[in-house]
């Protein structure tokens, strides 16, 4: 499963993680990609092959299916803990919805490397 973008941002290079994945597609089961325009650009670079498949990590929501009616201040992030997702990032941003919505918490759950030191921040 390729679950990011699968070329360097700002690059036309297909990243260190994925030349594995994309250099066997003819002797792999399946290839699984989040967007449509993921295995757009792939079929457009490789070729299409019928183990492409297309299953998005979302889906849409309504109202009646909020398991929540009411508007709460929580944030969640469910991530791997790792230096290239950028949570610092996140936490930073964070602060400014905390000067506008003084009870809003925000709860990470994920493991990795950062974990320590994602478990310190206040």
């Amino acid at each position: 499963m390729t679950h990011s973008i699968h070329i360097r941002p700002e690059t036309d290079i297909i990243r260190a993680g994925n030349r594995v994945v994309m250099g066997a597609l003819n002797q792999i089961d399946g290839v699984v990609f989040l967007t449509k325009q993921q295995k757009k650009d792939v079929q457009h670079r490789f070729g299409n092959r019928s183990n492409y498949f297309v299953i998005p990590h979302s889906i849409k929501l309504t109202s009646e299916s909020l398991p929540i009616k009411e508007r709460t201040s929580a944030v969640v992030i469910l991530s791997r803990l790792h230096q290239e997702k950028r949570l610092e990032d996140a936490i930073t941003a964070f602060k400014e919805v905390v000067i506008r919505e003084p009870k809003a918490t925000l709860h990470i759950y994920g493991d990795g490397p950062e974990r320590k030191k994602t478990a310190t921040v206040n």
